[in-house]
């Protein structure tokens, strides 16, 4: 293999590494739902991770960061938010109450993004356990 080759495919899987890195970190701060978080931007290359923007409260700070270091993959963060005046957590609560006071079609598209996902009545193991079951009592 040439270094042209090498380096190409290095550089590859690393960008595919840092998209599904960043795949994941946006996952992980959409399910705890906060005010003001959508005010943050993040951005990753080779694994260290940059916050930039502004959140509305000192704690928001320190939970993004606490979130983003507990995902596999992260090796650094660049933590470059700022605190900014509490009121916007006010402000998008108060957004969001029109929202949800608008037709039920439109509040909804904002509300939910995970809302086509189907949700599982039962859980991995218990599926299993039916499976063995089934399988004991067909015998």
């Amino acid at each position: 293999m040439s270094i042209a080759q090498f380096e190409n495919r290095t550089t590859t899987h690393s960008v595919t590494a840092d998209t599904d890195l960043l795949r994941r970190l946006r996952i992980a701060l959409s399910l705890k739902r906060r005010a003001g978080w959508h005010l943050v931007s993040v951005s990753v290359r080779n694994g260290h991770v940059q916050l930039a923007g502004t959140v509305p409260t000192f704690y928001d700070r320190q939970l993004i960061a606490a979130l983003v270091r507990h995902v596999a993959g992260v090796y650094g963060i660049d933590d470059q938010l700022t605190v900014g005046d509490p009121s916007i957590r006010q402000q998008l609560i108060d957004q969001q109450t029109i929202l949800q006071s608008e037709p039920a079609t439109k509040a909804a598209s904002f509300r939910d993004p995970f809302g086509h996902v189907p949700v599982l009545t039962q859980s991995l193991d218990e599926m299993l356990a039916g499976t063995a079951a089934n399988v004991l009592h067909a015998s």
